[in-house]
């Protein structure tokens, strides 16, 4: 392959990737505002959601967790936030594998 195919390879490779992450940014923009306007409805479930922490630096819950943590979670972490605590069951690696979601005992005895 000579220099030149080499150099048009990688612009294409580029151009792809700037294309699939601009679809990307897209497709969130677009569920922040699907969310807004369920919001805006009278949705209690998405008001909630766009009260998250940091909501713009996650997609997932794991995500969220990294985060709030500000590291990988290990097996047992767990993070309290509006009224729920979200415990680290099981991580395989540096990914996390299931996560335990309860009700804090304030929320509850509030209900």
């Amino acid at each position: 392959m000579t220099l030149t195919q080499s150099l048009l390879t990688i612009a294409v490779l580029i151009a792809t990737s700037a294309f699939f992450s601009l679809a990307e940014i897209c497709l969130a923009a677009s569920r922040r505002l699907r969310l807004r306007q369920m919001a805006d409805e009278g949705d209690a479930r998405a008001e909630r959601v766009l009260r998250l922490p940091h909501a713009e630096e996650y997609e997932t819950l794991a995500g969220f967790l990294m985060i709030m943590l500000r590291r990988v979670p290990k097996r047992t972490d767990s993070v309290t936030w509006a009224g729920y605590t979200f415990e680290v069951i099981d991580v395989d690696s540096h990914r996390i594998d299931q996560v335990m979601v309860t009700r804090s005992a304030a929320a509850t005895a509030g209900r």
